[in-house]
């Protein structure tokens, strides 16, 4: 019932509900992709996200998101993950996006440019994980990007974030990030 993918104890993952074959299928994919260094490697990583398999869902979420890969085309999926019943794979797709948005591939973090209708439908949803989302650790994290993204109307969510939601520590970031400056934000 274990996996032991470097031998030892403390590597020891659980077998996913779909079987060892599927946790072996992601794993030789997740080291096709480790092994190339070609280029489409986006192109990969956007199929694992897009896919039905946890373990390269997961996977491609954090690469993404550490080499900050995604851009708009990327939205849907991103949006799809965002909405996931999983709170750290909403995590990750939500670090995958923002990073995305803060530098610039998802959307014109410095506001001069007309954006479209995918890099709004981000930021909505960003702004809704920020609100709304049941796990006050997610809703952390997406204040975190409201403030460093250049969300229109940013100032005025995290001000009532900062007021209004049941969480100390969300409460808090929302307060620091008003402090800190909110970017595209003439008072900063």
């Amino acid at each position: 019932d274990l996996y032991m993918p470097a031998g030892f104890a403390g590597a020891r993952i659980p077998l996913p509900p779909e079987g060892g074959e599927a946790l072996l299928a992601a794993v030789r994919e997740i080291v096709l992709h480790q092994d190339d260094v070609a280029a489409g490697q986006e192109a990969r990583v956007l199929g694992w996200i897009s896919g039905r398999t946890p373990r390269l869902i997961d996977a491609g979420l954090v690469i993404a998101g550490q080499l900050v890969m995604a851009d708009e085309d990327w939205v849907p999926t991103l949006l799809e993950r965002m909405r996931d019943a999983n709170p750290e794979r909403r995590l990750r797709a939500l670090a995958a996006a923002g990073g995305a948005m803060v530098r610039g591939r998802i959307g014109d973090p410095g506001g001069g440019l007309e954006i479209d209708e995918r890099v709004e439908a981000c930021q909505e949803a960003v702004i809704r994980l920020a609100r709304t989302d049941p796990e006050f650790e997610v809703r952390a994290a997406a204040v975190k990007i409201v403030a460093q993204a250049g969300i229109p109307g940013a100032r005025e969510v995290l001000g009532s974030i900062a007021k209004d939601d049941p969480n100390q520590n969300v409460r808090y970031e929302a307060a620091a990030a008003l402090v800190r400056g909110v970017r595209g934000d003439p008072a900063r």
